[in-house]
Parts: structure tokens; sequence; C-alpha cells
């Protein structure tokens, strides 16, 4: 197996690397004749219309209000003088609309397809360059899809993975090869199918659930530890520097460990930082304020 049949087990196999282009200039370029064309059709209708109204021949001034007569105008015994020209347009007008009403939406849709995480772009490329592993070389224009700059913002996944939080990404990418390479090839064979040739595979599902283990621990320590510490430390002057230091700790740690809004870890650190300063003024009888 090779070429694009391989490459296409591959993704088959593992569908977070079915990474391909979606086209997006192509796709509006696309809508924009659609559109002009329509335009025209338009203004051949709203003509064809004006003509109809104010001409003497037959009932073609009823057609904007006689549905029937509109429709008879085309009729193979039509009588002579009567324009079918307004509901011809009108019929071309109709299929083209739903052409373009449905390329509209399907490039909307296209759009909503997010793009692929920068770790799997990144495996696929060294997948299909290493003989090792892949070694899939195509020889036509989409040889470059992947690896190009100018492409990589038009590319999409049809499965994309989970949204990553900053600490997955890092535990994903780059703890989990240098663990690989100190211990984990220890544990841890090249798969035996041929599309995954010399690759190792850690389970996504392992790897954020320790992600979420780690970041569970941390929690729970941290607003301990900082409460234990404004206990020890006596200083006002110290305390207040401790209090800055444990927010801003655990401000940073909501951004990169969870996938939390701004104003959520807006909310959530004011609470924490509340909860600090409430502690010092209930304890702060029992504290001295000279270092």
């Amino acid at each position: 197996m090779k070429g694009y049949a391989k490459l296409g087990w591959l993704m088959g196999n593992r569908p977070e690397t079915a990474i391909l282009r979606c086209f997006s200039s192509l796709s509006v370029q696309k809508l924009l004749y659609l559109q002009a064309e329509l335009t025209s059709l338009e203004q051949d209708l709203r003509r064809f219309a004006a003509e109809d109204d104010v001409s003497s021949y037959g009932n073609r001034e009823d057609y904007s209000t006689n549905w029937r007569a509109l429709k008879a105008s085309v009729a193979e015994n039509a009588e002579d003088g009567k324009s079918g020209q307004q509901w011809e347009t009108m019929l071309a007008i109709s299929e083209k609309l739903e052409e373009y009403q449905i390329a509209l939406l399907r490039h909307r849709e296209m759009n909503a397809v997010p793009e692929p995480l920068q770790q799997d772009l990144e495996f696929l490329m060294n997948w299909m360059s290493r003989p090792d592993m892949g070694g899939v070389h195509l020889d036509g224009d989409d040889r470059l899809i992947w690896t190009e700059k100018e492409f990589q913002s038009d590319l999409l996944t049809l499965k994309p993975r989970m949204k990553e939080e900053l600490f997955y990404h890092w535990i994903s990418s780059s703890f989990i090869n240098r663990f690989h390479t100190l211990l984990g090839y220890y544990f841890k064979a090249t798969r035996p199918e041929e599309h995954l040739a010399g690759t190792v595979i850690y389970d996504d599902a392992h790897l954020r659930r320790l992600t979420r283990s780690i970041a569970t621990v941390f929690a729970c320590m941290l607003p301990v530890l900082s409460i234990v510490v404004l206990y020890v430390v006596q200083a006002m002057s110290k305390r207040l520097g401790i209090v800055a230091a444990f927010t801003i700790i655990f401000s940073v740690s909501l951004v990169t460990m969870t996938s939390a809004e701004m104003g959520d870890i807006f909310a959530a650190t004011a609470a924490y930082a509340l909860v600090q300063v409430v502690f010092i003024g209930t304890t702060g009888g029992n504290c001295s304020s000279v270092n």
C-alpha cells in the first residue's frame, strides 16, 4: 500500500489526521459568480415586469396581479402578443437562487469547522516525510498542501479534538516527547500496522485524565497553601505581597489548566483574592505591623 491509499488509511483510522483544504477562496469566488448572475437576472425580471405592466397586448398587464396568467404566458398555445420572458426569468432565478443559497449555507458550515491542532498537522507532515513511518510522497500539485504556509490557514480537520488547554498542549507535545525519549520507549512500542509503522501513540483520553488529575490536585492545594503561608507570616506588608503573588499564580493556572472564559477567570480570581483578604482581616489583630 502506498500513495493516496496509504494516506487515506491513516486518515480513516486516525480521524484527527484527516486534515484537508476547504478551498475558502474558491468557495467565495463561486458565491460571487452566482451573486453576479442573480443580480443580472433580477434586473431582467424587473425590466420584463415593467414592460408587461404597460403592454397593451393581451392580458400582459395582469401578470403582476394574476399568477395563473403569468404562468400561462409560456404555454405552447399562448395567444399572440403574450410574452413569457417574465415567467421564464423567474424560473431561472428560482433555480439559480436555490443553488446560491445551498452554496452559501455550505460555505458557512465549512467556516464553522475548526482548524486542525498544530501538533496533529506536524505529526501528519512528519509521518508523510519519514521513510520509517508513512513515507508517502505525492507527485501532483497537491503535494504542498500540508507543508506550505499559505495553505495552512485554509486547512480543516474532519474530526476535531476537544479544545486544548495550554497545560494539556504542553503535556501532549513537549512533555510526552521528552518522557518517551527518556523512559517511555521501555513501555511503548511502535505500532505494527502498516500505515502506523514507526509510530508510537499515547492515548489522548489517558493524557487528558492525567492533566485533569494534576489540575485537580493543584486546585485543592493552592487555596490551602496560601492560607497556611498567610498564617505563618505575620508582617502585614509581606502578607499583602503574598496575596498578590498567590492571586497571580491562581489566575495563571486558570488560563493554562482550564478552558474558562475571560469573564469566569476574572470572577474566580476576584473571589480567591477576597478569601485571602478576609483571612487577613480576621487574623489582623494577631499580626505585627513591623518586619
